[in-house]
């Protein structure tokens, strides 16, 4: 992912926090990516509302961010108002978030969610690990590939899996601590140079050369 993608300080994240209208004094889970149903936004969401209900907590806020699908935002939105009032004020919506902003609103969150049904490659867990920022991610198509043993990673239809996830990260800064440090290692394995080199071995080899 670009180089722009590191821990941000905490000034750059409390910039971004009151620029994209995230309460100043709540922790946040962050899900960045195209709101459309591939990427099972409605059961993360749902299953936070079940996390927060089940374990009372009063000090943390889910923000989606990025661009959406017309038809898919309609359908999130009823999922949304079906909620009770006080669970559905902690899920914020902030829309597309700038480039510039992007490594601030990931280094600020508690972890990041991204259990898409299946994934080319998976750019934006690369881009929070690159910022330090613990992820869940499903076990599917290239994410294993991607997170490694550097992440939580779940079967993206099972709700109970989310809920424990998101209670694993929540209730054990050891935990966050850890996975943020091997995070930072893993996507050290993930540059353009180190794909470069491949390809050109590979088209070296496949030419005889």
């Amino acid at each position: 992912c670009d180089e722009r993608f590191k821990p941000a300080n905490a000034d750059e994240i409390a910039k971004a926090k009151a620029k994209y209208k995230i309460p100043s004094d709540k922790k946040y889970i962050f899900s960045l990516c195209t709101l459309e149903p591939r990427k099972n936004l409605i059961r993360a969401v749902k299953c936070f509302a079940s996390f927060i209900s089940k374990n009372n907590i009063d000090d943390l806020v889910f923000v989606l961010g990025g661009a959406h699908w017309d038809a898919f935002i309609e359908k999130l939105e009823n999922e949304i108002g079906s909620l009770d009032k006080n669970i559905k004020s902690r899920i914020l919506k902030i829309g597309y978030a700038d480039d510039s902003d992007q490594a601030a609103l990931y280094s600020g969150a508690l972890f990041f969610v991204y259990t898409s049904q299946y994934e080319g490659f998976g750019l934006p867990p690369l881009e929070a690990m690159s910022c330090g920022t613990p992820v869940i991610t499903s076990n599917n198509s290239s994410l294993p590939e991607v997170v490694g043993n550097a992440g939580i990673m779940i079967d993206y239809d099972d709700d109970a899996a989310h809920i424990k996830a998101y209670e694993s990260y929540y209730y054990n800064e050891n935990l966050r601590k850890e996975n943020s440090k091997k995070g930072l290692e893993r996507a050290k394995l993930f540059s353009w140079e180190k794909c470069a080199d491949i390809m050109i071995t590979e088209m070296k080899r496949r030419a005889g050369l």
